[in-house]
């Protein structure tokens, strides 16, 4: 799926992993309990996103019920795009009726003046999916790879994918469950990146 958004003001998260108890040990997440994470995700989320940011929630939202995880979904405020994850049930995600819309890729353009004005084409190139990628649409054109499920293990496994590639993993366990923003994804993304190439022209 293209999509094609005229502003900066757009976030990333992933793999809550709601009502899922043991994600709290697995991951090593600092709450006593899932409901302090629900809590602490909702709070995270409406102190940094509006209500007119468009935010990419990258998969893997809950282990409980439509019923039970609602509320939650209901709590957040944003034009979300919901991307599905391995734990997510399409036919059941649809049914929160809260999500722009529901997909399993996005190949996204972001008009970005600030940092592509050398460019004809302003346009800021992003290739989005749960699982991570090793070799993206334009990866060597300047695009940057956006992805969760890892829960940032690959950090520790594979830590040359991110050194030498223009991707981040967004697991919220790893962003201090808050949404990370377009500009933050810039930042990390040439801190860990020998170059990350935005010279290139976007297509």
């Amino acid at each position: 799926m293209k999509i094609k958004i005229n502003n900066t003001d757009v976030y990333f998260i992933s793999d809550f992993h709601c009502f899922h108890h043991n994600v709290l040990k697995f991951d090593n997440r600092p709450f006593s309990d899932v409901h302090e994470m629900h809590n602490t995700i909702i709070k995270n989320w409406n102190n940094t996103v509006s209500p007119n940011s468009t935010v990419f929630y990258m998969g893997d939202l809950s282990f409980n019920s439509f019923t039970n995880t609602k509320p939650i979904v209901d709590s957040l405020v944003g034009n979300i795009y919901f991307i599905n994850g391995n734990h997510d049930t399409p036919k059941d995600i649809l049914k929160y009726d809260r999500w722009v819309d529901v997909l399993d890729m996005v190949d996204l353009q972001i008009l970005d003046e600030k940092n592509v004005e050398q460019r004809k084409n302003k346009y800021q190139h992003l290739v989005l999916s749960h699982y991570p990628i090793l070799h993206w649409n334009r990866k060597h054109y300047g695009s940057i790879h956006v992805h969760g499920h890892s829960h940032h293990d690959l950090y520790k496994s594979n830590a040359s994918y991110y050194e030498t590639g223009y991707v981040l993993d967004v697991g919220c366990n790893g962003i201090d469950y808050t949404p990370i923003s377009y500009e933050d994804v810039k930042r990390v993304v040439q801190r860990q990146c020998k170059d990350l190439g935005y010279h290139h022209q976007l297509s």
